[in-house]
């Protein structure tokens, strides 16, 4: 971890957040990136490889549906890449 990110770290931690990296979509469009998230977030639980999605919506939003469960981790997710790269080489 460089400086800059040790930085962000250490600034979330003393705001009550962790840094996690999300994927966001609503009406207005998709993001993904590194946010801060509050330590009561079930995102901010996440651990290792576990996937965690969180729907909000108009009677999901004071609790909304949470789904977590093991992800693929270092190795499908390395394997995977590697058949897609495969894959394109073939088809180009």
């Amino acid at each position: 971890m460089d400086a800059g990110m040790r930085r962000r770290v250490e600034l979330a931690g003393r705001q009550g957040k962790v840094l996690r990296y999300l994927a966001e979509v609503s009406p207005g469009g998709a993001r993904v990136g590194l946010v801060e998230v509050e330590w009561e977030s079930p995102l901010a639980r996440a651990r290792g490889p576990e996937n965690v999605i969180v729907f909000e919506t108009r009677r999901f939003r004071e609790w909304p549906l949470v789904i977590s469960g093991p992800g693929a981790g270092p190795a499908s997710t390395a394997a995977g890449l590697l058949a897609d790269i495969v894959r394109l080489g073939q088809e180009l």
